[in-house]
């Protein structure tokens, strides 16, 4: 990042607590991990080493855009871990034809699509273009 005052830092990644703001789990980027298996991308990753204590406890992950994609979301509810973020208009596995940005044309427009149990919203503020994914059929806990 050219703008960036200084060249450099640490990247830290954390899950965090929304309701009382306490930090849960945090990782320190050190550089790509050497696994047995292929990693898929850095962002999947982060978030699956993150939330692998919260498997089985019917937990809600909200993210940004970074980190949203419909495998990670598959991936995640297979652990019965459900999520909701921003998703990139780019991301693999997103009906491209009905969350076309194109077919946004003025304020208030907007477009749903579903996958099996993931829905896809992008709407049109006044100036940017939204996307936001997230697990439909969230079951109540037992």
């Amino acid at each position: 990042m050219p703008k960036k005052p200084t060249k450099y830092g640490v990247k830290v990644w954390m899950r965090a607590d929304p309701e009382n703001s306490y930090c849960n789990e945090f990782q320190v980027y050190t550089g790509r991990v050497v696994r047995d298996v292929q990693e898929k991308g850095l962002s999947t990753r982060v978030v699956l080493d993150l939330c692998e204590r919260l498997g089985g406890l019917h937990h809600v992950i909200n993210m940004d855009n970074f980190f949203s994609s419909v495998e990670l979301f598959e991936r995640l509810r297979s652990m019965t871990i459900f999520a909701r973020g921003t998703v990139r208009i780019n991301r693999k596995g997103l009906p491209r034809y009905h969350l076309s940005r194109t077919r946004l044309v003025e304020q208030g427009d907007c477009n749903m699509a579903q996958r099996g149990n993931m829905s896809a919203y992008s709407w049109k503020d006044k100036r940017a273009k939204s996307l936001n994914m997230h697990d439909s059929n969230k079951q109540s806990p037992s």
